[in-house]
């Protein structure tokens, strides 16, 4: 499921500038997810067999998910605060791994936390400096069509 919703939000990318960094995180978050799923069937002593199946179905959830968005929500205007919400679900996502899978174990010391929030810091910067890129973008548009 979640590697379809990454797929829908790939899909959802109408720009470049936005899909490539996008893509990008998605990319190193599927990387983990596969090793994650690897070392969970590993240490449940799941077959080989089994591991090859459940790993194929999580890369093909991809293209369903970016196949979804590209289908239903592309070009209709009633659909888009539908993907508007995937969109803010997808985000709450990753802000939840970002705060609580992916952070490191508890540091002690002022000088280790200050490292650990000035590096999410600049993490939630980058985002948000991108939806505005995108935002500047779609506003300027209109002034090259005309």
């Amino acid at each position: 499921m979640h590697a379809m919703l990454d797929g829908v939000l790939i899909g959802s990318a109408d720009q470049l500038a936005v899909l490539l960094p996008l893509s990008f995180a998605i990319l190193i978050c599927a990387i983990q997810d596969v090793a994650g799923l690897y070392v969970y069937f590993d240490a449940r002593g799941a077959t080989t067999h089994f591991v090859a199946i459940a790993l194929v179905l999580f890369a093909i959830a991809f293209p369903i998910g970016a196949g979804i968005s590209l289908v239903l929500f592309r070009g209709s205007k009633e659909n888009t605060l539908v993907l508007d919400v995937l969109r803010c679900v997808m985000a709450g996502l990753f802000v939840y791994m970002a705060l609580f899978e992916l952070a490191p174990p508890h540091a002690h010391g002022r000088v280790q936390n200050l490292k650990y929030f000035c590096a999410f810091s600049f993490g939630l910067m980058s985002a948000y400096m991108a939806d505005m890129f995108e935002d500047s973008m779609h506003s300027h548009q209109g002034v090259f069509m005309g």
